[in-house]
């Protein structure tokens, strides 16, 4: 799997390394002209600086690469302070700056592939194990739960322990029997099942949706304490009016 992750980082982050090598390349090229500009009449200069050509293979291997990058600061600045201050400018630039970046993107690529390829293998792993415990309680993924077989179904200790590596409070589970099956008729399929165990982990981010859903759920429990209440009226919790 850390291959495979690695392997899926590199073709996902070939777009930004891409653009990370055309700026690099740009910054190569801006400082080779003004390089090869000042390194005019400097016979020492020259044999780093002759041409745009030599200039840029000089900052790609002794400025980027940083090989015996001492040893032609020293040489260059012996005529020239000007250019060895130039081009630790342009280590700057280009080694700490750009490659640092180019490193930053891969690092941040690769975390987001491994926590995707992380969840889809815990995704996958709870699936075939509650799909097990449904096979030792004659339940078949296949077909529709009811209350009652979900209700089965959670009470199985490999169940329970699945949905609590997965971070779901089993016991907490239970209060939620009502939201899940609104009526005694209602069912739910395995691939809701399997939205319901993913959606009720506790490290889970509230969204919007969820306040949504909240607000839904006090809306209809207010309605079950008030019968009389019409649609279309408002009933007010702590100091808002909700609409049902």
């Amino acid at each position: 799997p850390e291959l495979l992750i690695l392997v899926r980082a590199m073709v996902v982050a070939m777009r930004a390394v891409f653009f990370s090598v055309i700026l690099l390349v740009l910054v190569l090229y801006v400082f080779g002209i003004a390089f090869t500009q000042l390194a005019r009449d400097n016979p020492t200069a020259e044999v780093h600086f002759g041409n745009i050509s030599d200039s840029m293979t000089t900052l790609l291997l002794n400025g980027i690469f940083l090989d015996s990058v001492s040893d032609v600061v020293r040489e260059i600045g012996k005529d020239n302070l000007l250019l060895s201050s130039l081009f630790i400018g342009f280590i700057l630039v280009a080694t700490l700056t750009v490659m640092n970046m180019l490193v930053g993107i891969l690092v941040e690529v690769i975390s987001v592939i491994a926590s995707v390829e992380k969840e889809q293998l815990l995704v996958s792993k709870v699936q075939s194990k509650l799909e097990e415990v449904m096979d030792l309680v004659s339940l078949s993924p296949e077909n529709d739960l009811t209350q009652w077989e979900f209700v089965k179904l959670i009470q199985q200790p490999e169940a329970a322990r699945v949905l609590q590596d997965v971070g779901v409070d089993v016991v907490g589970l239970f209060d939620f029997v009502g939201v899940i099956f609104p009526t005694i008729d209602a069912t739910l399929t395995f691939q809701d099942l399997m939205q319901v165990v993913l959606s009720l982990r506790g490290n889970n981010t509230a969204t919007v949706k969820d306040l949504v859903d909240l607000r839904k759920c006090i809306v209809a429990e207010i309605g079950r304490f008030n019968p009389s209440e019409e649609k279309g009226t408002s009933v007010s919790v702590a100091g808002k009016d909700l609409f049902t």
